[in-house]
């Protein structure tokens, strides 16, 4: 969990291999920004850090 107890937003940029994740604050506020290699343990652990129900955005992608 994050050190910030509000709700979040997440925004994923997914490609082949690698993804950028970004968590923030309803204001704005960035919270992290992190490269993550495309696993479900890795994406899991990173998601997890947003708290209960965070928002998701997911970059509209091809392939």
């Amino acid at each position: 969990m994050s050190e910030y107890d509000g709700h979040q937003y997440v925004g994923i940029d997914l490609h082949r291999r690698r993804s950028v994740i970004v968590r923030q604050t309803a204001d704005g506020m960035q919270l992290s920004a992190v490269r993550i290699l495309n696993d479900p343990v890795a994406l899991g652990l990173q998601i997890e850090k947003a708290g209960i129900r965070p928002d998701v955005v997911l970059e509209a992608t091809y392939g």
